[in-house]
């Protein structure tokens, strides 16, 4: 998909409306593998991953932009309990009818260690392994990888202590020599055994 983030998100909430709230909306559209999207089955959602390249705490700004701006509401359903989901709202709809950008920001959210990156770090801090941690906890690797990013960018560890150095060493010196507008030119031209969560561990780092 190579439309606009807003055009992505609109879809994506007109395809699930009502069934999600903005967390989960922003693990579709990131692509993630956490037990909160496989059990539900989103993993075969037609927007599964349209916004990969994106850090989930900015899709999630994205999101809160369109609500913001009307373009999407939260509503509660549930009977027992409320349980606030999206929905269109009707100049989403008209957007998403006209196929209408609608700017946003790419903002992110200062970084919090909770409870749950906290063991993550902990766990990572003795096992020196983000599979052995994800298979100790219970967890997607890329859910283990977002907590030591945000551990990353708190300097309670550094790049080095999670990607070999020799990557690390091309990374930056890739980065420097092109300058890249996004993380996807900056992969595109690393070998494919560099992931997306490396490159963004080791441009959080503190210098």
């Amino acid at each position: 998909m190579q439309e606009h983030p807003s055009m992505l998100i609109l879809i994506a909430v007109s395809s699930h409306e009502r069934q999600m709230g903005v967390g989960g909306l922003a693990l579709v559209l990131k692509g993630s593998k956490s037990k909160r999207v496989l059990e539900r089955g989103l993993h075969d959602s037609k927007v599964f991953g349209a916004l990969l390249y994106h850090p989930v705490d900015v899709i999630e700004n994205f999101i809160k932009q369109l609500i913001a701006q009307k373009y999407l509401r939260i509503v509660d359903v549930g009977q027992e309990y409320a349980i606030p989901v999206l929905e269109l709202a009707d100049a989403g709809k008209e957007a998403l009818e006209d196929q209408r950008d609608i700017p946003l920001q790419p903002v992110r959210t200062p970084p919090i260690l909770n409870e749950s990156a906290r063991i993550t770090l902990q766990a990572f801090q003795k096992l020196r392994s983000v599979a052995a941690v994800a298979e100790l906890r219970g967890l997607a690797e890329n859910t283990v990888w977002d907590h030591l990013l945000i551990a990353v960018r708190l300097g309670l560890i550094a790049s080095t202590d999670v990607v070999e150095p020799q990557k690390i060493k091309l990374i930056l010196e890739t980065n420097a020599r092109l300058k890249p507008k996004g993380l996807k030119e900056l992969k595109q031209s690393l070998p494919e055994d560099i992931g997306y969560d490396e490159i963004r561990c080791v441009l959080s780092d503190k210098p």
